[in-house]
């Protein structure tokens, strides 16, 4: 399965993955995790200090990394995401997000 995937495609969606899907992931987890462990959607304050703070560290990683290990890890990430079917995908995203939901229920109970 030797696909050839253009550069400026995977440049692209290196850029989509770094600045709106890593922060937003980052983001989604807080406040899942505020929600269980405390019942309640975090204060405003606090949720915009964790989104300066997310988008911080996305841009250091973003610095540090190189092009091409990033464009590289895109395309091993692409060739992995079309061997997929896209029930496959659909269904472990909510297995990722339901045992996620579990493991923080879990916790917020024995603590």
């Amino acid at each position: 399965m030797n696909e050839k995937i253009s550069e400026e495609y995977l440049w692209r969606k290196v850029k989509i993955h770094t600045f709106l899907i890593t922060p937003a992931a980052v983001l989604l987890g807080y406040m899942m995790a505020f929600f269980i462990l405390d019942t309640g959607f975090p204060p405003i304050r606090t949720f915009i200090i964790y989104t300066i703070g997310a988008y911080i560290g996305v841009t250091i990683m973003w610095l540090v990394v190189s092009e091409d290990k990033q464009i590289e890890r895109q395309r091993k990430a692409e060739l992995k995401r079309r061997r997929k079917s896209k029930t496959r995908r659909v269904v472990e995203f909510f297995a990722i997000i339901g045992g996620a939901y579990l493991i923080l229920r879990l916790i917020s109970h024995l603590f």
